[in-house]
C-alpha cells in the first residue's frame, strides 16, 4: 500500500474514505481476478455494497453524491453485470444525480441503457411500470439536451402507454400529457423568437434580451 501511494498508483481521497487507483492498477487487478475466475463475484459484492450506501438525487446529498459518481460510474463500465436488475438500480440512482447536476449526455445514456436491458428482461413489454418510468426520466433528459423532436415523440408514446394501460385519468397519464404540452410550448416559443430576430435583424434593429 505505502509502495502503491509513493508512486502514486493509488491516493487516499476525502477523510481517508475513498481510494483511487491508478487505471493500470484497476486494469492489472482486473485482469488477475479475471484468470482467478473471481472478477465477477467481486464485482457483485461492489454493486452491493454501493447500492447500499449511494445516497438519492436530493439536493441535501449533492456533495456526497458527487463524492461517490466516479466510482459508481466505473462500477457500471462493467459489461459482465450489466443484466443484473441490482446493476439497472445503481444505474437508474446514478442516471438520476448526473440529471439533477445538469450532465444530460451521461444521464440520458445511463437511461437508455436501463430501457433496453429492461425491455428485454419485462414480460410485460412497455406496459412494464419500470420501463414507463425510465422512458419518462429520457423524454426529459431530451427536452433539457435541446432534442426536441426526440422528446416529443417518445413524450406521445409515452402518454399513449400511459392511456391504454393506466387508464386516462391516472397522475402518470396526466404528467405525460402536462409535460407533452410544456414541451411545446417551449418549442413554440422558440420558434416565436428565431421569427422574431430575424424580423429585427432584417430590419436592422436589436431585440435584446427577453
Amino acid at each position: 500500500m505505502g509502495v502503491l501511494k509513493a508512486y502514486a498508483f493509488i491516493t487516499v481521497q476525502t477523510d481517508n474514505k475513498f481510494v483511487s487507483m491508478h487505471r493500470l492498477v484497476h486494469l492489472a487487478i482486473r485482469n488477475w481476478l479475471r484468470e482467478e475466475g473471481q472478477l465477477k463475484g467481486w464485482l457483485l459484492r461492489a454493486l452491493d455494497h454501493f447500492n447500499g450506501i449511494f445516497p438519492s438525487s436530493e439536493h441535501k446529498n449533492r456533495s456526497l453524491w458527487r463524492e461517490y459518481l466516479p466510482h459508481a460510474q466505473f462500477i457500471l463500465q462493467s459489461r459482465e453485470i450489466s443484466q443484473r436488475n441490482e446493476f439497472q438500480t445503481l444505474a437508474e440512482t446514478v442516471g438520476d444525480c448526473l440529471y439533477h447536476d445538469e450532465r444530460y449526455n451521461e444521464a440520458g445514456t445511463l437511461f437508455q441503457e436501463i430501457c433496453i436491458a429492461r425491455w428485454g428482461q419485462s414480460e410485460k413489454g412497455d406496459g412494464d411500470q419500470d420501463i414507463l418510468l425510465i422512458l419518462g426520466r429520457l423524454s426529459s433528459t431530451y427536452r433539457k439536451q435541446g432534442r426536441l423532436k426526440d422528446a416529443e415523440v417518445l413524450g406521445v408514446q409515452l402518454m399513449e402507454t400511459r392511456k391504454r394501460v393506466l387508464g386516462f385519468e391516472h397522475t402518470d397519464t396526466l404528467t405525460s400529457m402536462k409535460n407533452l404540452a410544456q414541451g411545446r410550448l417551449r418549442e413554440a416559443k422558440m420558434l416565436e423568437r428565431r421569427v422574431l430576430e430575424t424580423v429585427m435583424t432584417i430590419s436592422g434593429a436589436d431585440l435584446g434580451d427577453p
